[in-house]
């Protein structure tokens, strides 16, 4: 994870994109020695609300950390696309499917964009869905967040599914069970139907989708 501090040295990056890329820039806690000072989840959303945290951040609140969120390669964003168009043309009107939007997680105090979330359609009118049905991480670099960080974040929430697509591997890990202290349930799919849980939520064919997977 990023965290605002002070910015390294000047470096090529900084001439090619401008003093704005080392905004949320900081050593790793465990090389820098200093104590973290929490964001909560409210104050996160009033800098979203005042504009101090724009489209052009990229990132998102994992355990009151601001945490930079990975580019996304050619193959990722196609997953991406493909799985969105098999679920929502396939899912009852009272379900709705959001992409890299925010899901509202107090418990842990979060507000991560899953690549994708399977929820309840509902006004969104005072603020982001507090639960989901399914998530659905696409993992390339980020396999090592998704797996543990973000996995025990979702279980502690109530998440009753979620899954990680692993581009290198051409494999997903179902998580299922959630409870405060992790998901109880971790299996890997390689192929055939994969259906949720909720039975309104379209099963997804492995078979279709892991060709579509390459290097990242």
């Amino acid at each position: 994870m990023r965290l605002i501090g002070s910015p390294p040295p000047p470096s090529r990056s900084d001439a090619l994109l401008g003093p704005a890329s080392t905004l949320f820039w900081m050593p790793t806690v465990a090389d820098s020695g200093l104590e973290i000072y929490p964001l909560s989840l409210e104050r996160y959303e009033r800098m979203v609300d005042a504009g101090i945290l724009g489209p052009n951040d990229r990132v998102e609140l994992l355990r009151g950390v601001l945490a930079a969120v990975t580019p996304q390669g050619i193959t990722h964003a196609g997953v991406i696309e493909e799985l969105t168009h098999l679920l929502v043309s396939d899912l009852p009107r009272d379900m709705r499917v959001r992409v890299q939007l925010p899901l509202r997680l107090p418990e842990s105090g979060s507000e991560p964009e899953p690549d994708l979330a399977v929820v309840e359609a509902g006004p969104r009118t005072t603020h982001h869905p507090q639960s989901a049905q399914l998530v659905i991480e696409v993992a390339d670099c980020s396999q090592s967040r998704d797996l543990n960080v973000k996995a025990a974040i979702y279980a502690e929430s109530g998440i009753q599914e979620y899954w990680v697509i692993a581009v290198r591997d051409r494999a997903v890990t179902v998580h299922r069970e959630p409870s405060p202290a992790g998901y109880a349930e971790r299996t890997v799919v390689h192929s055939g139907a994969l259906q949720a849980t909720d039975p309104r939520i379209p099963s997804v064919d492995l078979d279709d989708l892991l060709p579509h997977l390459g290097d990242g």
